[in-house]
């Protein structure tokens, strides 16, 4: 076995997603450590009822200050040992087996591998329904596509590649997309999605469009996090241009072979 296997996450109010991710999350790691951001929905009941082992931190920043959160977020992983990445609720962590990568990277010296970034879009010409809370999120929406073909039309980097490590901490560039890590691995078989425009429903809109309130004025000046700050029409606006690019991803080959727990027989 790998060493131990933690992953981080800070969320405000997200009781639409945690239930997905945490059942997700739940068996591909020992441990999880989830950083809440004064939330007033019912997201830590569902932590407690579907992870009630794992630690919840109140956060000792008052906004989403991205410089703060990502030194919140490397002092926690700078406290635990053992393979960690830290990721959005909106981020799910897809691998055909995990620990045999993990005990391949060890093997081989690996202390540090960057994941591919797949962006989820609902397509435009097909109108999904609304997702089944106790079903896979990742199996009932599956359209979309790899960064590594076409980026965010709003970014000029690849905005979810995430880091899985064992340092003392991830060396953040802001934002946690980058590293200033040397002797990094980019590991094709490790994937993030993220739910960015999927499920495009009036919860994930809501949520969407709540975040903006929690992000400082600073980080506005500066556009960080650009797409937290829209409107609900320049939002459609951008789900639109993105959705353009989606597609199934179930016959993209890598795709499937890191979801397939997600789908069991389907795929």
């Amino acid at each position: 076995m790998p060493l131990q296997k933690t992953v981080i996450s800070h969320f405000y109010n997200e009781g639409y997603l945690m239930r997905w991710w945490i059942e997700h999350h739940l068996n591909m790691f020992d441990h999880g450590i989830l950083i809440d951001y004064n939330s007033t929905d019912d997201t830590r009941d569902i932590i407690n009822q579907y992870a009630p082992h794992w630690t919840v931190v109140n956060s000792r920043n008052s906004h989403f200050s991205a410089v703060d959160c990502d030194a919140e977020v490397m002092d926690i992983e700078n406290s635990i040992s053992g393979w960690k990445i830290a990721l959005n609720t909106t981020e799910f962590l897809c691998c055909e087996d995990l620990d045999g990568l993990l005990q391949r990277a060890e093997s081989d010296g690996d202390t540090a591998l960057v994941s591919q970034g797949v962006i989820i879009a609902d397509p435009i010409n097909k109108r999904l329904p609304e997702p089944d809370r106790s079903k896979s999120l990742v199996a009932q929406h599956h359209f979309g596509f790899f960064e590594a073909d076409e980026v965010l039309s709003f970014l000029r980097f690849r905005s979810r590649e995430r880091l899985l490590h064992c340092r003392m901490d991830g060396a953040y560039r802001l934002g946690r997309h980058e590293t200033y890590h040397t002797g990094v691995k980019q590991c094709d078989d490790l994937l993030v999605l993220w739910f960015g425009f999927g499920p495009w429903t009036e919860d994930m809109i809501a949520r969407k469009l709540n975040i903006k309130h929690r992000i400082p004025q600073k980080d506005r000046e500066l556009k960080l996090g650009f797409h937290h700050l829209l409107d609900y029409q320049e939002l459609e606006i951008l789900r639109q241009t993105e959705a353009e690019k989606a597609q199934d991803l179930r016959n993209v080959e890598v795709y499937r072979r890191a979801t397939k727990h997600c789908f069991g027989s389907i795929v």
